[in-house]
């Protein structure tokens, strides 16, 4: 990583990494069209320890990167479920509420002479409201559900039968929930021009931008793990649970004592 100077521009630091303005935003840093200010004095009016800071900002400008080689497909199904609440759901959590805040701070203060802005903020606020409701729908129903169906499954539990016929219609349902994610991802994508930044954009629209940007790569992964892989692979279960449950059926039936 590029060294963080202690007497460059606010600003400028934001420029070069819109990563950082979480730091800045938690201890009260403007670092908008009022940021033209070192870091060092930012710091030092507000009584911060400027060593500290950058160390914040440097933990914040790691990147963490999966291999595109990695088989999410051969994961076991339980174990998928808890990457995707501890990975995709912790990152809504952790980002959501700040992304929204720095995204209501660059329209209140741009929206009379840059057009589009309401309706981005109208766009992000929807998917905000939907994505919430995504995370309870999913962990409070549906996870608990998968997870007790495929370790019956695995394990050969003669009670798994039990679980066939009840899932699909919910697997559905959050199959339709992430097209309309999908939706909103494309509303956003066409009102920011996929993200594109003026050539003398600000930085308080830079962090806007970029922050929307790496919510839509997150969220297709997200969206991608589950519609490809742990539903398919949750119904699959299912079916063949379903099978065997009609096939004891028909055994039973035609039974001599019967």
């Amino acid at each position: 990583m590029k060294t963080i100077d202690q007497n460059e521009w606010v600003t400028d630091l934001v420029k070069d990494d819109y990563r950082i303005a979480k730091v800045l935003s938690r201890h009260g840093i403007n670092y908008c069209c009022g940021g033209r200010h070192s870091l060092k004095l930012a710091c030092e009016a507000r009584g911060l320890n400027v060593e500290n800071i950058v160390a914040e900002m440097d933990s914040m400008r790691r990147t963490i990167c999966v291999s595109p080689a990695t088989r999410f497909d051969v994961w076991p199904l339980d174990f998928l479920i808890d990457y995707i609440i501890n990975i995709h759901h912790e990152f809504l959590r952790m980002h959501l509420e700040q992304i929204g805040d720095s995204l209501s701070g660059f329209v209140e203060g741009h929206k009379n002479h840059l057009g589009g802005l309401v309706e981005l903020e109208d766009a992000f606020k929807s998917l905000n409201k939907r994505l919430w409701l995504h995370i309870a729908h999913e962990e409070e129903m549906i996870f608990p559900y998968i997870k007790k169906l495929f370790r019956a499954y695995s394990n050969g539990e003669p009670y798994a039968s039990m679980f066939v016929r009840t899932l699909r219609k919910p697997i559905e349902d959050v199959m339709t929930e992430n097209e309309q994610i999908g939706h909103d991802l494309q509303r956003i994508r066409e009102l920011t021009r996929d993200f594109q930044l003026p050539e003398k954009a600000c930085a308080s629209h830079r962090v806007a931008l970029m922050s929307l940007q790496e919510l839509d790569g997150d969220l297709v992964q997200h969206i991608h793990l589950e519609n490809n892989i742990l539903f398919p692979g949750a119904i699959a279960m299912e079916h063949e649970l379903s099978q065997s449950v009609d096939g004891w059926v028909a055994t039973d039936t035609n039974h001599p004592s019967r």
